[in-house]
C-alpha cells in the first residue's frame, strides 16, 4: 500500500469512528452504555485513547442508574486513560467504579482498583 493510500485509509477510519460515536451520542438511550463501552475498547485496540476518552465519558452520560456493570467498568477505564493528566477527576471516578464493583461483588475489580489509587 502507497503511502498516500495508507494516509487515505486511516483518515477513512478514524471519519467513520467519529460518525459512529455520533450516531451512539445522538441516540440518548441508557441502553446505548454498552455501545459506548465496546467503542471505548475497540478504540484502545486501535491506540486512540483520544477516542477512548470520548466514548467512555458517552457511557458515563447514558448509563442507567441500575446497569452497575457498565457503569462501573466505564468509568474504571476512563480513570485509567486520566491518570497522570487529571487525577483529581481520575480518583472520583475510581471511587464511583469501586462502589458499583462493591454492589456486583467482583473483587477482582476492586484490587484493580486499589492498585490504580495507590
Amino acid at each position: 500500500m502507497t503511502d498516500q493510500a495508507h494516509r487515505f485509509a486511516l483518515a477513512h477510519l478514524y471519519a467513520s469512528q467519529r460518525l459512529l460515536l455520533m450516531a451512539i451520542s445522538a441516540l440518548g438511550n441508557p441502553n446505548d452504555a454498552t455501545g459506548f463501552v465496546f467503542l471505548g475498547d475497540l478504540q484502545l485496540r486501535v491506540q486512540r485513547p483520544d477516542l477512548a476518552i470520548e466514548a467512555f465519558r458517552g457511557a458515563i452520560s447514558v448509563v442507567s442508574a441500575d446497569d452497575l456493570e457498565n457503569g462501573a467498568y466505564a468509568r474504571k477505564m476512563l480513570a485509567r486513560l486520566l491518570l497522570g493528566t487529571d487525577d483529581a477527576q481520575a480518583r472520583k471516578l475510581l471511587n464511583e467504579a469501586s462502589q458499583r464493583y462493591e454492589v456486583l461483588g467482583d473483587r477482582d475489580s476492586l484490587a484493580e482498583i486499589t492498585r490504580l489509587l495507590k
